[in-house]
């Protein structure tokens, strides 16, 4: 079965062949299939100190300053996350602690490269971490506790207790049940079908033909059937094989509730304290549905209940240690103390901020939100005309009343909190304890931090200083890699020249014909080069 195949006959084949072998017995992926296929190592944005600093405040808990933080990631794969923190947190020192050898190796060339002295990178099991490592306010163990056996996602949980300062905050992400039950079926399905395989490719390929065989001949069954591996083929059809492999042909994958989930956190004398990043579905609610959720018995039920609503099949977990005092729910009145940056943008051009007309705002990833209140509409749109930046509390305030007018006469700064908690749980603005630092504008001698120079010379998705991954074009990524802080504009644009005159890139006019004339391209260069820039700045990779 490959991904080509359009009928049975093709999949049920006889003649042997690497495609052939549709039953097969073949042992699981071994110990070191993260050294022969590395797991994506990326920024996750919701492992960032300063964000979980800045959630945990909403739950009462004064967590370490992220300015001079010490941070252990269990699972840090080849170190992209820790390292695009310490960029951010130059005072602070990060621990990445990763099973896989090859992907330490390929961590510390790049580390190196990026001159981060503030990193260190261990290639060690997670049983055999140093007990003398000592003690951490923040720890990260992102995509590892499902995929090990439940012993040892014990034993991360204990570690996180172990290396957790009083005080600190330990994240986990972990997948979930009922939403993972239907993709187990899947991977139940898949690692039948390649048992006999022994070559990775091999079985990649092969899972991937028998998710569309089942997408195009599974029986209907009143719709429902053949509709789950449709859903899921739309979910997996863009996903590397990184992604593909390591969530539904390793050999453990091991989904949770979310209430066992909770046991085990107590179990290892942690607490759990909230959500790491935005939930939209769970803070927008009917009232029929809440005052239902309301009847039950704690904040760990009505959220299993939630799980089951919404099919969850994926978690991120703040924790701290037990017995640190915590609000059940969080408090708007902590959001006075933080800083906020647009996640979302109005719909319209013009939107009318000042009238009680509803007006639509968007995210990039689609997320939508409407409101006809003057004071959320003029908030949003202050944090829109900011973005990339940040605002303190009081700096919100004004901008907000002064774009909405006398749209909410009546309105007090009693009112902005609530609406910019529910905006941040929403997922449609970010708050921060500590925003980093980044320039709005490109300066005269632009400059991007290393690790994103070393990362755009190497592939299109780069880390910006707000800790997201953003892909790049290639003329962006070519300006970004020698945006060092040494060159201006003229040398950008003289570069970029040589590298039109090498056939690296193509000039074009307005009407889509090359530039070859050396100085048109020069102006066309220089025009190009300024537009490129002033994206760099907009998506916060060019320095301060």
């Amino acid at each position: 079965i490959t991904q080509e195949s359009s009928m049975p006959a093709e999949i049920f084949r006889t003649e042997t062949g690497p495609a052939a072998r549709l039953f097969p017995g073949s042992p699981a992926p071994t110990a070191t299939s993260y050294d022969e296929i590395p797991y994506d190592s990326q920024a996750v944005a919701d492992t960032h100190p300063d964000h979980m600093a800045a959630i945990a405040a909403l739950f009462g808990i004064e967590s370490p300053d992220p300015a001079h933080c010490r941070v252990l990631e269990l699972g840090c794969a080849r170190g992209d996350n820790v390292m695009a923190m310490a960029t951010t947190l130059p005072g602070a020192s990060f621990l990445g602690v990763d099973g896989s050898a090859r992907q330490i190796a390929e961590g510390e060339k790049r580390r190196k490269g990026a001159g981060l002295d503030n990193v260190k990178l261990l290639a060690a099991d997670f049983a055999l971490v140093p007990e003398d490592i000592g003690e951490f306010d923040y720890v990260v163990c992102h995509g590892v506790y499902s995929w090990v056996p439940p012993e040892t996602g014990n034993l991360l949980l204990r570690l996180c207790r172990r290396h957790l300062a009083p005080g600190g905050i330990a994240y986990v992400s972990y997948n979930t049940y009922p939403g993972w039950h239907r993709k187990e079926m899947l991977r139940e399905m898949m690692l039948f079908h390649v048992r006999s395989l022994t070559r990775t490719s091999e079985r990649i390929e092969q899972a991937r033909g028998i998710l569309q065989f089942l997408t195009r001949f599974a029986a209907e069954e009143g719709g429902t059937h053949r509709a789950v591996f449709e859903v899921l083929a739309r979910e997996l059809a863009g996903t590397g094989d990184s992604y593909f492999f390591h969530e539904y042909l390793e050999e453990n994958n091991c989904p949770i509730y979310f209430t066992e989930f909770a046991e085990r956190t107590a179990a290892a004398d942690l607490q759990y304290v909230g959500a790491a990043g935005a939930m939209p579905w769970d803070n927008n609610l009917s009232k029929e549905v809440a005052d239902a959720l309301g009847q039950l018995e704690n904040r760990i039920v009505r959220e299993q209940y939630l799980d089951y609503l919404c099919n969850r099949t994926f978690r991120r977990s703040l924790l701290s240690r037990a017995g640190v005092p915590r609000t059940e729910s969080p408090d708007a009145g902590a959001v006075r103390a933080l800083f906020a940056s647009a996640n979302a943008w109005p719909a319209r051009p013009e939107p009318d901020v000042t009238s009680d007309a509803p007006e639509e705002f968007v995210t990039q990833t689609g997320k939508r939100i409407t409101t006809n209140r003057p004071l959320m509409k003029g908030a949003l749109a202050a944090l829109a005309r900011r973005a990339p930046g940040f605002l303190s509390f009081e700096e919100l305030w004004k901008e907000a009343r002064l774009l909405a007018g006398e749209g909410e006469p009546g309105a007090s700064t009693e009112d902005l909190p609530p609406i910019l908690l529910r905006c941040c749980l929403s997922g449609f603005l970010r708050l921060s304890r500590r925003p980093p630092s980044f320039s709005l504008r490109p300066p005269e001698r632009p400059r991007a931090a290393a690790l994103a120079r070393i990362q755009a010379a190497e592939d299109a998705r780069v880390t910006t200083l707000l800790h997201e991954n953003v892909k790049l074009d290639d003329l962006d990524r070519f300006v970004l890699t020698h945006c060092d802080g040494t060159r201006d504009r003229g040398d950008l644009v003289l570069l970029l020249v040589s590298a039109v005159e090498r056939e690296e890139f193509s000039l074009t006019d307005s009407g889509g014909f090359p530039v070859r004339e050396l100085e048109r391209r020069r102006a066309f260069g220089g025009d190009a080069v300024e537009a490129s820039l002033e994206r760099l700045a907009g998506m916060a990779l060019l320095m301060e």
